[in-house]
């Protein structure tokens, strides 16, 4: 759905009555900059999206908020304060991802030539003389674009087992309810990516769940 900023605008009605509608206004230029971002996937969640396994990420929220539990059960919350903010609920509040915004992926790339290549593509015929880390990809070399269907908010420890699947699953892993739960996976994938930068499992922090599909070149 498009960044818009809304007014509101009075309609005269029939009598002492007034209708109030509100009235959307679009700001192109602002819209392209804030809803097409980049974000970084490493090799192996760039083939779970490419072989349709992952549609579902999870992003740390910094500065850390406080989320205000809900009545409703474990892993659900009323509000979150964020930067001085109470957002209710919390999914409202202005983050760095929005649904029906855009993103493109910046994965692990080459080129050679000026022929771009990836190295989730591998084994590939011909490969670039050394591999480049995904931050550094430029977005002309982009080839996967994603919509946001859905952004909420929870702390790490709430995924449940359908969301960890969603995730992505290895595509060299299996699973077993009870001895290798998708779970268990995640925690570990979770912990390589995100442990040494202080934000591992144990730690629990609050993250955006972020929910999308792929789309055309936007």
């Amino acid at each position: 759905m498009p960044t818009m900023r809304a007014a509101v605008q009075g309609i005269a009605g029939t009598g002492s009555g007034r209708i109030v509608v509100p009235v959307f206004h679009r700001h192109p230029e602002k819209e392209t900059e804030m809803t097409v971002k980049p974000i970084l996937f490493s090799v192996e969640m760039v083939r779970a999206i490419l072989a349709g396994k992952k549609t579902m990420t999870r992003r740390v929220i910094t500065p850390e908020p406080t989320l205000v539990p809900a009545i409703t059960g474990p892993g659900t919350y009323a509000s979150m304060i964020w930067k001085g903010t109470k957002w209710r609920p919390p999914e409202s509040a202005w983050g760095p991802f929005t649904a029906g915004g855009r993103l493109w992926v910046r994965e692990t790339w080459g080129e050679c030539a000026g022929t771009p290549f990836y190295r989730a593509d591998e084994p590939i015929q011909i490969r670039p003389y050394r591999w480049k880390p995904a931050m550094f990809m430029p977005r002309k070399y982009a080839r996967i674009y994603l919509e946001i269907v859905r952004v909420r908010v929870e702390r790490v420890q709430d995924i449940g087992e359908w969301d960890a699947l969603a995730e992505g699953l290895g595509m060299d892993h299996t699973i077993d309810p009870v001895t290798k739960p998708a779970t268990k996976w995640f925690r570990e994938l979770w912990d390589e990516l995100n442990a040494a930068r202080g934000f591992g499992w144990d730690r629990n922090p609050a993250v955006w769940v972020v929910s999308f599909r792929r789309c055309n070149d936007v």
